[in-house]
């Protein structure tokens, strides 16, 4: 079992029974206590869960925790995760040396940006903190950060100042763009409002704009618009995708990429 599985399966268990045992968890997901451990370690960096001797107890926001919304983002995190290192890596390889792109938050962005380590002479601009902390590993890339304000649960910066940072002569080559839905009748959309700005901002910002999304959000619909269908010059996604709703798209002339 991977590691983003066992911790999807830990916080689902958290949310329907509030405790967990460490033993309980040992035995149910057939691994060692020690690896559970690793695992409630990381989820407690997170601030899903605050861990005991023995075991753990999960965090809301009457205990000054995490939000459903934010309980939510963590299981999007750990789902689809082969998936989204082959939609990252298919990205990657479209960038050149030389060129600039800006690479939205997200995790299956992140795996553009890791897939990027390698790379000579490009600069990337992001409003994602952890994003620009795993480029910073490679010497060879520069590593532009929008400011902002910190969205703690997905790291990313938003608001005015990101904004202002985006619309003042950025020309990027490319943008790798994540969100909650795609569809013909709705366009490009996301679940979370504060974030669409931003993202917007990035669009303008762009020459092309390529969307990187599982295929769960291929044909799905979110609450806040972000782009008409058009903006996009290309989506990329995984061989889960609906060929009903891949075919409606590709029909308004996006071109969409399944690896």
């Amino acid at each position: 079992m991977l590691r983003a599985e066992r911790e999807l399966r830990i916080i689902n268990r958290l949310r329907s029974e509030r405790v967990v045992r460490l033993a309980a968890l040992s035995s149910s997901l057939g691994v060692s206590e020690n690896t559970i451990r690793r695992d409630l370690r990381r989820l407690a960096e997170t601030g899903i869960l605050q861990r005991t001797h023995g075991g753990a107890f999960i965090l809301d926001d009457e205990g000054g925790g995490r939000s459903a919304e934010d309980l939510e983002w963590l299981e999007r995190q750990a789902r689809f995760p082969d998936e989204k290192v082959r939609i990252g890596t298919a990205a990657a390889e479209m960038v050149r040396d030389g060129e600039a792109v800006i690479i939205d938050a997200g995790t299956t962005a992140m795996q553009v940006a890791r897939a990027l380590h390698g790379r000579h002479g490009v600069t990337v601009v992001t409003n994602a903190v952890n994003i620009g902390l795993e480029l910073a590993r490679s010497p060879s890339l520069t590593v532009v950060l929008t400011g902002g304000i910190l969205r703690d649960i997905s790291k990313s910066l938003v608001g005015p100042q990101a904004e202002e940072f985006l619309n003042a002569d950025i020309h990027a080559d490319r943008l790798f763009l994540s969100a909650g839905g795609v569809s013909v009748d709705a366009g490009v959309t996301n679940a979370n409002t504060i974030e669409v700005p931003v993202k917007r901002a990035m669009i303008r910002a762009a020459r092309e704009v390529v969307l990187v999304v599982t295929h769960d959000k291929i044909g799905r619909r979110s609450f806040t618009p972000i782009a008409p269908l058009p903006a996009l010059s290309a989506i990329i996604t995984d061989s889960g995708v609906d060929p009903a709703a891949r075919a409606e798209i590709e029909a308004r002339g996006v071109r969409v990429i399944v690896v």
